[in-house]
């Protein structure tokens, strides 16, 4: 498009809703919802060993809005929170401190939950590498960006030589996330259909109106995007 268009993101906060889709996700690993649902449908008595949530360490990649509403929903549970951005500055009091995205292989292996919701952009593509996940200690990886961020054909390896415990995946690569793919079937794996944040009517609509005021008085819109950048 020309340069004389101006491209805005969709205005609609999306923090809080996927915070809600981490933290849910959070919970049902750590207290291992799947294998007592399976024990239930067997009529299985199985107690499980469950540890808290409180006191874990969570790696955040993506410290904007979304980031930031998630980062404020674990710490309010206890959790340790560590930021990465391309930056490195602090967005909210909830991060103890924000890295670099260079620093990312180095702080990987410190992190129980390391949860990405950064933009598929060139600098982010790929970000999660084979190498990065190499250096995971038993860390479980949710992400809610977009599936590009990941190398996603090294997740199964990734999975079976415990540098990850699980994952929990709401964007892929492809969506839909293809019959063929090994990710359906790992009971370590939760897939989601791309719902962490949902637009709605209502959000979108008083999101142009606020757009079209703003122009009406000579301002660019908030959400205006960087093009450089890509978001």
């Amino acid at each position: 498009l020309s340069e004389r268009i101006l491209l805005t993101r969709s205005p609609e906060s999306f923090g809080p809703m996927i915070a809600e889709w981490a933290v849910a996700r959070v919970f049902a690993i750590q207290q291992q919802f799947v294998s007592l649902v399976d024990a239930q449908r067997e009529h299985r008595w199985a107690p499980r060993d469950i540890a808290r949530v409180a006191g874990t360490r969570a790696l955040l990649v993506g410290t904007g809005d979304i980031g930031s509403h998630i980062a404020a929903s674990l710490a309010a549970l206890g959790v340790h929170v560590t930021g990465v951005s391309r930056s490195g500055q602090a967005s909210h009091p909830a991060f103890s401190a924000v890295h670099t995205t260079d620093k990312l292989a180095d702080l990987v292996g410190e992190a129980d939950w390391i949860i990405l919701s950064v933009p598929d952009t060139p600098a982010s593509r790929g970000l999660v590498s084979r190498e990065v996940l190499q250096r995971c200690r038993g860390a479980v990886l949710l992400n809610a960006g977009r599936g590009a961020v990941v190398d996603e054909q090294a997740l199964p390896e990734a999975l079976d030589a415990g540098w990850l415990r699980a994952a929990a995946l709401d964007v892929f690569v492809t969506e839909p996330l293809p019959e063929s793919s090994p990710l359906w079937n790992d009971a370590r794996v939760l897939v989601s259909p791309h719902i962490s944040g949902l637009t709605t009517v209502d959000g979108a609509a008083d999101g142009f109106l606020d757009c079209v005021a703003s122009l009406e008085r000579g301002a660019l819109p908030k959400w205006v995007v960087d093009r450089a950048r890509g978001y």
